[in-house]
């Protein structure tokens, strides 16, 4: 039960889009002639933290030093990427923008357009690994959406990356605390997959 158990969990850690989902096919994205990139991105008010038996008040004197002893983990991880200026806003934004140049809407993106693309992040965080450790991964789930002219959504894709994805790097609570850099950079990486998931219809490929 046990092997099965984390087999279903290892299934549901991997990427994953969202069952709430419209497509656009290629043929149809290649006649809209602009489509503008909306800047404003919304963002929960507190990042998750799923950390099975890890939380900051066992970090010992790390734990004194991030004030972590009467506030929630989810409160003391918020308030920790804001300190250390981790913004999964711009993060989100900066990727989705790379990978839109390998796609066919690269050339599509103007400042002015009756179609618009939004992105929402919602949510972002660290989450357990799957199996029995209490490592922890960068999380990220994200949902895209394209409106018409009308306000009408003609495109909506969702995709989430987090604890059992293994393409992500997973280390003890401790160790990411201890080195922000590296959990920016998880950050990006857990972005960059769950983007490119959300493209992968609009690929540069040949139209058949």
């Amino acid at each position: 039960m046990k092997i099965l158990l984390s087999i279903t969990l290892l299934i549901i850690g991997f990427i994953t889009s969202g069952c709430s989902t419209l497509q656009l096919s290629k043929e149809d994205a290649t006649k809209i002639d602009a489509i503008k990139l909306n800047a404003k991105i919304d963002v929960p008010e507190k990042a998750l933290f799923q950390g099975g038996a890890s939380n900051f008040q066992n970090l010992g004197w790390l734990g004194p030093a991030i004030a972590a002893f009467d506030r929630p983990n989810d409160v003391v991880l918020t308030d920790f990427l804001k300190n250390k200026k981790i913004d999964i806003r711009e993060i989100v934004y900066g990727q989705f923008l790379g990978e839109l140049k390998n796609t066919i809407l690269s050339s599509k993106i103007k400042e002015k357009s009756d179609h618009e693309i939004t992105l929402s992040i919602v949510e972002y965080g660290l989450r357990k690994g799957w199996g029995f450790s209490n490592d922890m991964r960068p999380s990220v789930k994200i949902l895209a959406t394209m409106s018409d002219q009308h306000g009408n959504i003609v495109w909506k894709q969702e995709a989430f990356v987090g604890g059992a994805t293994t393409e992500l790097p997973i280390h003890p609570l401790e160790e990411w605390v201890k080195d922000p850099e590296a959990l920016k950079d998880g950050f990006v990486m857990a972005s960059k997959l769950a983007v490119s998931s959300i493209l992968k219809d609009f690929e540069l490929k040949e139209l058949h």
